[in-house]
């Protein structure tokens, strides 16, 4: 049998390169589509479902009197029009993409497409020289990864033969099996918390938070050597006090050698959930005041240590495995 038609397809919204935020050095970042948990802040809302979405720009349309495209293209009959301005019908929507296709100004576009772990290695291919002077890699996230372990595995398997690091973001709201298949192929684990609390975690996700600690706590068992770093999102009125973040400090400090950042909330998504015909849940709340993350900063280091306010660096300017599992 060919060995292309075994490989694993994956769905993914997005590739991101050059970024600095997402594990040591400079990165690029795959994000896979679906996701276990739904955040009401979540800034990636085209993430969360396993499927193609179309996304409408209504400020990019030119409208029926100059265009009209879509109109034509549509055969479903999901577009409408009042002679000026173009609606979209989501229930009569099947996604197949031919809006996005004909639209002349990208006012329509699908947000997720498969793809082979070939096609999305030579594109990462691409940035190898940042890789090697700064000690980078690449980062799978999401969504939530684990929900297309196969596919996750594969594409870090594949990204460490070509002497590349590889990271992984999670919720860790999945089946530990997932987990620890990936983590065979992983120099890096980023792992979102946001909250001990279970009954707030609820709340705030859909989904309590036992697995994830559970999941958490196993895989430093599992994988003693492998560096972990905790992220959580400071949510305004939700988890932004001292209480919260010595909770999850006290918990991190019990998974040896892991780090914790605190990530501040910010808005730059909320845009997306207009263009997916979804309402904000988390409308008009500012981003955390640099004095209050420096505060909780200096709360987490009191619980913690010093690592609790660095983000992941790498080790080596020039590349090469920063970490052995065992």
């Amino acid at each position: 049998m060919d060995k292309a038609a075994c490989e694993p397809k994956g769905i993914i919204f997005n590739v991101q390169q050059f970024s600095l935020h997402d594990g040591p050095g400079i990165r690029t970042i795959v994000f896979l589509k679906g996701c276990s948990l739904r955040c009401f802040w979540c800034c990636n809302p085209e993430s969360q479902h396993p499927e193609p979405e179309i996304s409408r720009n209504a400020s990019k349309c030119l409208g029926a009197w100059q265009c009209g495209k879509c109109l034509d293209t549509c055969p479903n009959s999901a577009f409408t029009t009042d002679g000026t301005g173009i609606f979209l019908n989501r229930q009569q929507c099947s996604r197949c993409g031919a809006c996005a296709a004909t639209c002349p100004t990208s006012a329509m576009a699908v947000l997720g497409n498969w793809v082979t772990v070939k096609e999305v290695l030579t594109r990462i291919q691409q940035d190898a020289v940042f890789y090697t002077y700064s000690g980078g890699g690449v980062t799978i996230g999401g969504g939530e990864p684990l929900l297309q372990p196969a596919f996750t595995e594969a594409l870090c398997k594949g990204a460490q033969e070509l002497g590349l690091e590889t990271a992984l973001e999670t919720c860790a709201h999945v089946p530990y099996a997932s987990l620890r298949q990936v983590g065979r192929v992983l120099d890096y684990l980023l792992v979102d918390l946001k909250t001990m609390d279970s009954k707030a975690h609820k709340r705030a996700t859909g989904a309590p938070n036992g697995t994830i600690l559970r999941n958490i706590r196993r895989f430093r068992q599992d994988f003693p050597a492998l560096p972990i770093t905790v992220r959580m999102p400071i949510i305004p009125g939700f988890n932004d006090t001292r209480d919260e973040v010595r909770s999850v400090a006290c918990f991190v400090t019990g998974l040896k050698g892991a780090a914790l950042e605190l990530l501040p909330y910010h808005r730059l998504g909320e845009g997306k959930y207009e263009n997916l015909g979804r309402s904000y849940a988390f409308p008009n709340r500012p981003s955390p005041s640099r004095e209050c993350m420096e505060e909780l900063k200096r709360e987490a280091a009191v619980v913690h240590g010093v690592s609790a306010v660095e983000p992941l660096r790498g080790k080596r300017k020039f590349g090469g495995r920063l970490s052995r599992r065992v």
